[in-house]
């Protein structure tokens, strides 16, 4: 019997060590991979005959009916004022409360915090007043001389489709996008052309493809905090990362997660030890190319923002993209990151209404553990989001009436100084 049984778990080792297994990184690269083609699909124009324009209209609405859905549940009842790829994501009201609360504060913070220690004189950044009925146009509301008076270095970690980076870019002296997806960095591009043409040269905004190793994102600053870090990727040959170029519904995103991806390659930026994303989506040249992060960046940045992206993130990602904010980080520098939040109450009310932790969901975890993480980092805690304050107003289920605050888990974290 006990022979039997070595050898039926010996034959069943062997046959899971040849399962391949996807990781969550690479998992979460094709996933918004696929999201932003998606998505995009709403922008592009039919080119037939009036017969299969209906034809195709129809089955493009259907197509699209996912994102329709999204955007119905946040309020948004026509695709056409779907502008952002993002604002599906949460109404309104939150992501404006999160602006003028969380991202244009530490903006001003910083940037008076560096004029102090320079020993200028002070010029504080103008606060932003947005409507609360709607987000207006960032060229609208921010102040054309900000794109020549700062001096702020800002870097946006998972910065999607351009959902932040088109508020804060112009508060920025360089604006460095960071994302897995290189189909999102084409999206955020779009987004910045779209709003600001031409305006921020190759020099101030770049956009930056993460490559991913044995299932994590290479970050060639964390070398500095870990040789253990630098020796495992060492171990591992130089990959072109791929890109799927299927059509696939999005109700078929985890089935395309499985398949084989083909790959078209970019150029790889001169100085760079790692390929460049491959990207299909995108036919015509845009000014910033995304390149690969190289083996000697060492960049430093005032502030780092990394938002509404850690929820698709297991515990070793969220843990190795706060080493790599703490390395980045300015020893004067401030960061906002948010992740999910199991003791929020609506944070509870989606953890049981999945299955398990995905990253098309959401990986659960709670403040506490975070906090571990970012003092395990050489990070502290500045503020934070939860508990709430004895002064919030709290509903009698203990909502405070934004998405982000009942749901998630936002703080602003600095590094110690040695």
């Amino acid at each position: 019997m006990e022979n039997s049984t070595y050898e039926l778990v010996k034959a069943l080792s062997s046959a899971i060590v040849n399962v391949p297994e996807t990781d969550n990184v690479s998992t979460n690269r094709k996933l918004w991979d696929v999201y932003a083609r998606e998505w995009n699909k709403k922008e592009k124009p039919n080119s037939h005959s009036s017969t299969d324009k209906n034809i195709n209209k129809d089955e493009s609405q259907e197509e699209l009916k996912w994102l329709q859905n999204m955007s119905s549940a946040v309020g948004i009842t026509n695709l056409d004022d779907l502008t952002t790829l993002g604002n599906e994501w949460s109404d309104k009201k939150s992501f404006e409360e999160i602006l003028t609360s969380w991202l244009f504060p530490i903006v001003n913070t910083v940037n008076n915090n560096w004029q102090h220690e320079q020993g200028t004189n002070t010029t504080v950044i103008p606060p932003i007043s947005i409507p609360s009925s709607s987000i207006p146009s960032p060229s609208s509301i921010i102040n054309p001389s900000l794109l020549s008076s700062t001096s702020l270095s800002i870097a946006e970690i998972g910065s999607g489709g351009g959902r932040v980076t088109k508020f804060l870019a112009p508060y920025s002296k360089y604006y460095h996008c960071y994302d897995i997806s290189n189909e999102m960095l084409h999206q955020c591009q779009q987004t910045i052309l779209h709003e600001y043409g031409p305006i921020f040269n190759q020099e101030r905004l770049k956009y930056y493809s993460l490559s991913i190793y044995d299932g994590e994102v290479y970050w060639p600053c964390i070398n500095n905090l870990d040789t253990n870090y630098n020796e495992r990727f060492a171990k591992y040959p130089i990959k072109n990362i791929t890109s799927s170029t299927s059509s696939n519904k999005m109700n078929t995103v985890l089935d395309i997660m499985d398949k084989t991806m083909s790959s078209s390659s970019l150029s790889p930026a001169p100085t760079s030890v790692l390929s460049s994303l491959s990207s299909t989506a995108v036919s015509h040249k845009l000014p910033n190319e995304p390149v690969s992060i190289s083996n000697n960046t060492n960049q430093k940045y005032d502030i780092i923002i990394c938002f509404d992206v850690l929820v698709h993130c297991d515990m070793h990602a969220i843990f190795n993209t706060l080493r790599a904010i703490r390395a980045m980080l300015q020893p004067h520098g401030r960061a906002i990151i948010s992740t999910s939040n199991l003791l929020a109450p609506l944070g509870w009310d989606r953890f049981i209404s999945q299955r398990k932790d995905t990253p098309a969901g959401f990986y659960w975890i709670t403040p506490e553990a975070i906090n571990t993480l970012i003092t395990k980092c050489g990070l502290y805690i500045i503020r934070k989001s939860w508990p709430p304050l004895s002064d919030e107003q709290v509903d009698s289920n203990g909502l405070r009436n934004n998405i982000y605050y009942d749901r998630d888990y936002l703080v602003e974290v600095g590094i110690y100084e040695k």
